[in-house]
């Protein structure tokens, strides 16, 4: 899941390679490529999150029952849900506490990557690249800060 991620960011970097005759893009030209990139950047994010939390499980031992990394109400409690990943398995307080913070470490690893990405040469001159990877980060962002604020008991840091 982190390679996808990362490989997603190489590739956009890859592609934002800068162009001597190409102008560059307009601030609503850019507001409508940001948008377009919205569910794209919604999809790496919860595969990303879901898959964290399934590889987890699988380093403990823990069998995967049931992944699904698209929105939907989960059919035991009802609750909406971006993704949803149900193990059986989990033995012990720290076993089900590393499956439950998984994500929030794979999200501190993708912008930690996106620090180092944007403080070396390596970080795309193209307008159009640098939006791709700041969306990226900001819903790694997003992703590991939302869990401060939405406290709900379906939350992976209130279970």
């Amino acid at each position: 899941m982190i390679g996808r991620a990362l490989a997603l960011l190489t590739l956009a970097a890859t592609l934002a390679a800068p162009s001597v005759a190409a102008a560059q893009p307009s601030d609503t030209e850019l507001v409508v490529v940001g948008l377009a990139l919205v569910l794209p950047t919604y999809a790496v994010g919860v595969v990303t999150h879901e898959g964290s939390h399934a590889v987890a499980a699988k380093m403990a031992g823990a069998q995967v029952v049931k992944f699904r990394p698209w929105p939907g109400r989960d059919p035991r409690s009802g609750a909406f849900q971006l993704g949803l990943t149900r193990v059986t398995g989990l033995r012990g307080t720290t076993t089900r506490l590393g499956f439950y913070l998984a994500p929030k470490l794979t999200d501190l690893a993708l912008l930690g990557a996106y620090a180092g990405l944007y403080y070396s040469e390596a970080y795309p001159d193209s307008s159009y690249g640098q939006l791709v990877v700041t969306v990226l980060a900001t819903g790694f962002w997003l992703d590991f800060a939302k869990d401060t604020l939405l406290w709900s008991p379906h939350n992976d840091l209130v279970k």
